[in-house]
């Protein structure tokens, strides 16, 4: 589970985040929507403490990820190997297939190679890749599908065993079947991860998740049960912006 209370970030002088407060759940989907710059992917980035590598960064307020304040914890390494991130792009080490799943374990310090076969194996049967690159696994990853390389992005975060699976638009570079792949998987994950996700396709959110937090200007507008928050909305902002 994360527990954000009063989460406020800065980029310089620019406050991107207000004041956030909210709660996502194991066995969950979270969906959060909104206007483009309104903070999804830095909310995103403050969980997995992707978002201070950005020199100017700076926050306030408190992330919990199952019981520890992740800005309390002295190793930020540690926080993004409990909750991974997957990018709107997919991107694959300039290695090969192999290797991209086996880059979190071999770093972490794994070595038995019974164990790192293992790893490929289940990893890339959970991702729905193990039948379609069995017979590629020494082949650069490069020469994949994009919906393909998107799982093997999904499938590099998950061979670390990580508590939380962060998602930024997933699926916007991907075709209709890449999306309903990518969908089918994370129905899957979510007995094992707590997931969230930044999309734009409210009919994914519709589809997938069981919460949705609508955002506007770095603020919680509106968050509740997915069905409810995008038939019933009860914000005039949130009405607003469904109804375009």
């Amino acid at each position: 589970m994360i527990k954000i209370k009063e989460f406020t970030a800065f980029y310089a002088k620019k406050q991107v985040l207000h004041n956030i407060t909210a709660n996502f759940n194991r066995k969950d989907i979270t969906a959060l929507i909104g206007p483009s710059g309104c903070g999804k992917t830095t909310l995103l980035k403050s969980i997995n403490r992707t978002a201070e590598l950005q020199q100017d960064f700076r926050a306030a307020g408190s992330i919990w990820l199952d019981g520890q304040d992740v800005y309390q914890l002295n190793d930020p390494a540690a926080v993004r190997r409990q909750a991974g991130m997957v990018l709107q792009k997919p991107i694959a080490l300039p290695l090969s297939v192999k290797e991209n799943i086996l880059f979190g374990p071999r770093y972490y310090g794994v070595r038995d190679k019974a164990e790192l076969d293992t790893v490929v194996t289940t990893t890339l049967t959970k991702v729905g890749l193990w039948n379609e690159v069995k017979d590629k696994l020494n082949s650069p990853a490069s020469e994949l599908s994009g919906g393909q390389l998107q799982r093997l992005s999904i499938g590099r975060i998950l061979a670390v065993d990580p508590r939380v699976l962060l998602l930024d638009e997933p699926c916007s570079s991907l075709d209709i079947k890449s999306t309903q792949l990518i969908e089918k998987l994370l129905v899957e994950l979510r007995e094992h991860v707590t997931i969230v996700i930044v999309t734009h396709n409210l009919m994914q959110a519709k589809r997938i998740a069981d919460q949705t937090i609508f955002m506007s200007a770095g603020r919680i507008i509106e968050y509740n049960a997915t069905a409810l928050l995008l038939e019933q909305p009860q914000n005039q902002i949130t009405q607003e912006f469904l109804a375009f």
